[in-house]
């Protein structure tokens, strides 16, 4: 049976023939050249892997693999292209699920913001002088009347901020950490000279 296989390899077209494919090549969705070759080459090896392990059938002719190996690039190629991250449904229990993109924006931010998105914007610039600035200038004074904090800043982890609450205002002072999140956050607490008790268990 090996040897039926082994012979039949014969009959797999080429790769410059499958990259020419008018199905392969409408399954590509338009990729760059370099991408799909590399598609195709694994697709070559997957096909006779399949072979080999008797999960395709042997076949007969050049047609009939032609044939079978078009059907598996287009299958294989809609997977590649498929988009790896989309809406999934929070059911978890745990509103700001870090797997699961922590919060939801509402439409109207989405809406007021997405001309911004598409062009240059000031985050770091001054309007009126034209000169630099540091970008905590244009939040604060809006953090700080919205929350009535003294200061405010903006950082994009849960590590930094937790570090910028400790240093500011547990430093040489106890705090109760639990264990699970130590770990997650390892070295966060050291650096804000705190006092750390650990609680609770990993896990």
């Amino acid at each position: 049976m090996k040897e039926e296989v082994r012979s039949a390899f014969r009959f797999i077209p080429s790769v410059n023939e499958l990259l020419s494919h008018p199905e392969v090549l409408e399954a590509s969705g338009g990729v760059s050249i370099p991408v799909l070759k590399s598609w195709v080459q694994q697709v070559v090896e997957e096909y006779r892997a399949k072979l080999l392990n008797g999960k395709l059938p042997v076949p007969s002719d050049r047609n009939s693999a032609l044939l079978a190996i078009v059907a598996l690039a287009k299958g294989l190629i809609s997977d590649w292209r498929a988009p790896r991250v989309g809406p999934a449904i929070n059911a978890t229990g745990i509103i700001l699920h870090t797997g699961l993109g922590r919060a939801v924006y509402p439409e109207s931010v989405l809406e007021s913001v997405a001309e911004d998105l598409t062009s240059y914007v000031n985050i770091g610039v001054d309007r009126r002088t034209g000169k630099r600035i540091e970008r905590d200038e244009l939040l604060e004074p809006i953090l700080t009347e919205l929350t009535g904090a003294e200061s405010a800043t903006v950082v994009n982890n849960n590590a930094a901020a937790t570090m910028i609450v400790l240093a500011a205002l547990c430093a040489g002072k106890e705090v109760v950490v639990s264990r699970g999140q130590l770990i997650r956050n390892w070295g966060v607490v050291p650096p804000t000279r705190c006092d750390e008790t650990e609680w609770g268990s990993v896990g």
